[in-house]
């Protein structure tokens, strides 16, 4: 009897030892939703285009706010825009059939936006836009932005703890000669429970180009520094970043994508556009990506197009050290939660509907290029969504 418990034992045991590791999959979505406003002024914010015709015509704040806009197409669109309840409502279903069309209607697990004014109209996409889809969580935590823009996730997934909100401190950049914001935005984190796992996700929206390259580089070493600080869970960081390849210092290279730095980063859209297999593919292999080719090659264009040319602003980052190859069998994270990603499922999630075609002038040369580009929301019409594609990934949650 002893023996045969033993026997029964040690065949249990060499069972369990072979079995893969528990796991679901879970997706993210980074989506620059381009001013996601609602129609209520937010004191000490200039978010006063974004207010009903009606309640402009009557504020002299307003209409002198609106005469001190230099450029005309913004001077002209403070005066005259009316975001009107039904123009807000007709935003919030445009961006939600964007996010619906993922996954066949059942959209992503993990929502990180950009260019979101508040709490309150965060939760009205939610709950007008995406009602039925199974989000429970909507993380948004007020920044300095001067129009009010902020960075804000929806999740099907608990927040395991409060979000935090990392502030950018450019002060060591008031000497400097070029333009920049000291009122830029934070990085949003939040750490979600996920059947018992951790994973924290930080929401980026780096200062634009319009911002001197150091701006960038603060961001991305306040990024670093916050990620670096985690603990027991998985890493990813999502966003607009505004990162081109011309940046010098570039932000992204020196602090996220660095083999020099202990705590670097896998970037998502590099597997995408490796010149290996998908056999041969795994998670060591990262090559440089190469924009212009890529157009050239129809392989995949980017996530933002401006001025005839397509780019990624837009990034899934993952933390090496809290990242693993789904198909590796014996991979663990004893300590923390790590994630398998997989690299086949990341996409610029582009659909026609999402596409209108222009005619391109280039300045220099005079050519006329036909080019399929982001339709941007027009209030006039209520049509359109964003000027950004969002981008999209698929992982492993070990737990």
């Amino acid at each position: 009897m002893k023996k045969n418990f033993y026997i029964y034992f040690f065949i249990t045991f060499c069972m369990f030892q072979s079995l893969p590791i528990m796991a679901r999959t879970v997706s993210v979505m980074s989506y620059n939703v381009e001013n996601l406003f609602d129609n209520v002024h937010d004191e000490g914010k200039k978010d006063w285009t974004y207010l009903p015709l009606e309640v402009k015509k009557k504020s002299s704040e307003v209409q002198a706010y609106c005469k001190s806009q230099r450029v005309p197409m913004y001077r002209d669109e403070c005066f005259n825009l009316d975001w009107s309840d039904k123009i807000l409502s007709k935003k919030i279903q445009q961006i939600s059939k964007v996010i619906r069309s993922y996954d066949n209607g059942k959209g992503p697990d993990i929502i990180v936006v950009q260019e979101v004014e508040n709490l309150n109209v965060l939760t009205m996409l939610r709950d007008q836009g995406l009602a039925n889809l199974g989000y429970q969580e909507v993380v948004l935590l007020e920044g300095p932005d001067v129009r009010g823009i902020d960075v804000g996730m929806i999740s099907r997934f608990p927040l395991a703890s409060p979000a935090i909100l990392h502030p950018i401190d450019l002060s060591e950049l008031s000497n400097r000669s070029g333009g920049f914001s000291s009122k830029t935005r934070g990085i949003l984190e939040a750490t979600f429970d996920i059947d018992g796992a951790l994973v924290t996700i930080f929401g980026n929206h780096w200062s634009s180009q319009s911002n001197i390259d150091e701006t960038r580089l603060i961001e991305a070493r306040t990024l670093y520094n916050a990620a670096k600080n985690v603990k027991n869970s998985a890493v990813l960081a999502l966003g607009d970043f505004n990162t081109i390849e011309s940046d010098s210092p570039h932000g992204i290279n020196e602090y996220i994508l660095s083999s020099s730095k202990e705590y670097s980063f896998y970037d998502a859209v590099d597997p995408l556009h490796s010149t290996k297999s998908d056999d041969e593919m795994d998670v060591n292999h990262f090559i440089n990506r190469d924009v212009d080719a890529l157009v050239n090659n129809n392989i995949n264009e980017g996530s933002h197009w401006y001025k005839g040319k397509w780019q990624f602003l837009d990034h899934i980052f993952l933390m090496k050290s809290t990242t693993f190859n789904p198909d590796d069998k014996d991979a663990n994270c004893s300590i923390h939660t790590c994630v398998g990603p997989v690299w086949n499922t990341f996409a610029v999630h582009k659909a026609d509907f999402m596409m209108r075609e222009i005619t391109y002038v280039d300045r220099r040369t005079g050519k006329t290029t036909k080019y399929k580009v982001p339709w941007r929301f027009d209030a006039n019409k209520g049509q359109g969504y964003s000027d950004h594609l969002p981008i999209t990934l698929q992982f492993l949650v070990n737990y």
